[in-house]
């Protein structure tokens, strides 16, 4: 990219500090632009000092096809400013224009007339064929102004090259022209500069300066040297796409003056700014500008004097611009598109400029339709991907496409996502907020579809913890916690437990209650998945009594706790969730409360009474087991034969066969795992065939043990007694006495 001209070296800085500030003035800017293509701006300041108002009016209007371009401008000092210019016409690159000056009450020409012509020459050097592959980096481009003018000329010629940018001009003048040159050289971020000017009349140098800086993206340093006696620096540094700061140091040999500033300008939203500058005089600068609506800017300034603060004098400033376009923007080509595109990159300017232009050719590829839009978009999105291309216009410009991605159909946004997604790939730690956008959005775009594990899968591509942005606690869990809920839609248990696991880890921390209910569906659904249902049943039934959660939500996770209850292995724990559920009067309106109430009952359970309940299960819940039994007929079995074992001493396999609806040696096996488990007591006798439950009540064991106790102390007493016989009956009659 070719270095900017020496008046342009360190404008960022420059702006910073002197954009979106109008001290004593109110100011009104009003733009606007006709279906025809004429364009209206109207400007008007008023001066609270002076008390003076000045307003102009200024049309333009454009020719393409001929390369046209007329310009007339009116001032309430009565003075008619016009211009006419053709170009890219007799010659490509070739500028031909005419203007003058007129005050129409007077009916003459001023003493300083600026009418004449104006001819501008632009060429680009082609490339040798041997060259042909470094042709986009060491391209060339000569411009050369020649104006004449009957009172004042002025010619102009400017070079720009990808390391070096040189302009001259010189007015004509026979007595002896004016003559001003620059040139500025960039070597790997390094741009040194040079400007003179020389009176030829006088035949003395006028002007004798020198400038060092450094750019790198969003750090650029400037410092200059005038006539040997004005030094000064610069110093911007855009700490991200919010901030922009600035610092300016300037000293004077001659007098020994110093002066100092800094500023900064924060962008609140993409609608508003506010700006503030202070320097070593105390001086304090104010700023705020809003976007009112589309087209309609307000900007509110104010100047006060910190040393003099309570003597008042203080500025401030008013500036409305209105912008309104009544054309139509026209759909804009591939080929027409792809070189605009290069003319842009290998042009140079300010940012703001840059990303203007940039969105006006987006606007217009946005206006196509179906592949051609796709493939104006792909180019588009490749070209602000350039390395060459700013970094901050890059992220900016990425993000206004993720913004617009999801405005367009669905087919031509996933097709545009994931090339935007491949060619980001390679820089992608430097775009990692629009990626993430756009990953967002295209999840969206697979979930709408019910296709659960691409979304998933585009979701995962997120780098939460490995990516230098840091994302807040909330995103990072709201994330996992979407990755898990759609790893478990494609009934993928496994993977939405190593999400579940991350955000586990998060949870503790986070104040919104809502993800902290979401985050327990989840792990409540993977245990479910995972069969663990007697866990699953726990964290269901606690979300039933969580007031946030919609009554009707409650109701279902106390249906879903119902049904882990019934499906989880018979033992103690299920037994006291039984018995939690069946207490509870909101499970009498469930329709699966029958079976509930014989479980904890211990009733006997037929198969033909399992009809509805079984129509509840989700699909997961349906799966068989090693054995081909499904899992209810399994939960349903061992239960059954639990209560057998409160109803029998014993009982043969194949009387617990028919018990259980099931083989005999299926029973067999079944208590037997029981039995090993220690879910059940008891033992089976192989050789005859039968099998022996051992009841093991609770309170006749205590008993018991409190019995054994009470011999003890008796024991104690009696030796007591023995060894110690008046200390004992003092004892026993003091405890009579109380």
């Amino acid at each position: 990219m070719a270095p900017p001209s020496y008046s342009d070296l360190g404008k960022q800085a420059r702006d910073v500090f002197n954009k979106g500030y109008h001290f004593g003035l109110w100011k009104l800017d009003v733009k606007t632009k006709t279906n025809s293509g004429v364009e209206f701006s109207t400007s008007g300041h008023s001066n609270q000092d002076t008390g003076k108002v000045f307003g102009s009016l200024e049309t333009k209007y454009k020719v393409k096809e001929y390369g046209l371009n007329f310009s007339e401008k009116w001032n309430t000092d009565n003075t008619l400013t016009s211009e006419v210019s053709v170009e890219n016409q007799l010659v490509k690159g070739l500028k031909v224009s005419f203007d003058g000056m007129f005050v129409p009450h007077t009916g003459y020409v001023p003493q300083r007339r600026q009418f004449g012509y104006a001819v501008s020459y632009k060429y680009r050097r082609k490339q040798p064929e041997h060259n042909a592959a470094s042709a986009s980096s060491s391209s060339s481009t000569n411009h050369f102004t020649l104006s004449y003018r009957s009172k004042t000329g002025r010619f102009k010629t400017a070079y720009s090259h990808d390391r070096v940018r040189v302009d001259a001009d010189f007015n004509v003048d026979l007595s002896g022209p004016l003559v001003n040159a620059s040139g500025v050289a960039n070597y790997q971020g390094w741009l040194a500069g040079y400007q003179v000017a020389f009176d030829s009349q006088k035949s003395k140098i006028t002007a004798n300066n020198f400038a060092l800086g450094y750019s790198a993206g969003d750090f650029v340093l400037h410092t200059n040297v005038n006539d040997g006696r004005e030094f000064g620096g610069l110093i911007y540094q855009r700490c991200n796409d919010r901030l922009e700061t600035a610092v300016q140091l300037s000293w004077a040999s001659g007098s020994n003056a110093t002066k100092f500033g800094m500023a900064a300008k924060y962008d609140l939203d993409k609608d508003a700014c506010v700006r503030a500058k202070v320097n070593n005089q105390s001086q304090i600068g104010l700023g705020y500008q809003q976007k009112l609506r589309d087209g309609i800017t307000l900007t509110l300034s104010t100047l006060v004097d910190g040393k003099n603060f309570n003597a008042g004098g203080h500025k401030i400033g008013y500036l409305a611009n209105g912008i309104k376009h009544y054309d139509k923007i026209m759909a804009i080509t591939v080929n027409s598109l792809r070189t605009q595109l290069v003319a842009l990159t290998n042009s140079s300017g300010i940012h703001k400029e840059q990303v203007d232009k940039y969105r006006s050719l987006l606007d217009q590829s946005l206006l196509n339709t179906g592949s051609e839009l796709i493939d104006t978009l792909k180019l588009f999105i490749e070209a602000i991907l350039n390395e060459h291309v700013s970094l901050v216009i890059s992220r900016q410009l990425l993000s206004d496409v993720s913004t617009h991605l999801t405005k367009l159909p669905d087919d031509i946004s996933k097709s545009v996502a994931h090339f935007t997604l491949d060619k980001v790939q390679p820089r992608v730690i430097s775009f990692e907020e629009q990626v993430a956008c756009i990953r967002q959005h295209l999840a969206q775009i697979y979930e709408r579809n019910h296709n659960w594990k691409e979304a998933a899968n585009v979701l995962g591509g997120i780098p939460l913890e490995t990516g230098q942005k840091p994302y807040p606690l909330d995103y990072k869990l709201e994330t996992y916690l979407k990755i898990a809920r759609l790893y478990l839609e494609d009934e993928d248990p496994v993977q939405a437990e190593a999400f579940i696991n991350r955000a586990s880890i998060l949870q503790a921390d986070t104040k919104d209650e809502m993800l902290q209910i979401l985050y327990k569906v989840c792990y409540a659904r993977v245990l479910d998945y995972r069969r663990k249902f007697i866990e699953a049943a726990q964290r269901y039934n606690e979300l039933s009594y969580r007031t946030i959660v919609d009554e009707g939500e409650r109701m279902t996770a106390l249906k879903k706790a119902l049904i882990c209850t019934v499906l989880a292995s018979a033992g103690q724990q299920r037994s006291r969730m039984l018995a939690t559920l069946f207490k509870d009067e909101r499970c009498q309106h469930l329709p699966a409360y029958s079976i509930l109430e014989k479980m904890y009952l211990d009733r006997i359970i037929r198969r033909s009474e399992l009809q509805e309940f079984e129509a509840l299960l989700q699909l997961h819940q349906k799966a068989s087991t090693l054995d081909g039994s499904s899992i209810l007929d399994r939960a349903v079995f061992e239960h059954n034969l639990l209560s057998a074992s409160k109803l029998y001493n014993n009982i043969t396999f194949e009387e617990l066969g028919a018990l259980l609806e099931i083989p005999p040696p299926k029973a067999e096996r079944i208590a037997s795992q029981m039995i090993t488990e220690g879910r059940m007591n008891g033992y089976i006798d192989q050789i005859d065939g039968v099998v022996h439950f051992e009841t093991r009540e609770v309170l006749p064991q205590w008993d018991k043990q409190i019995q054994g106790l009470c011999y003890q102390l008796n024991g104690l007493i009696e030796k007591i007694g023995a060894a110690e016989p008046d200390w004992l009956s003092k004892v026993m009659e003091e405890e009579m006495c109380t």
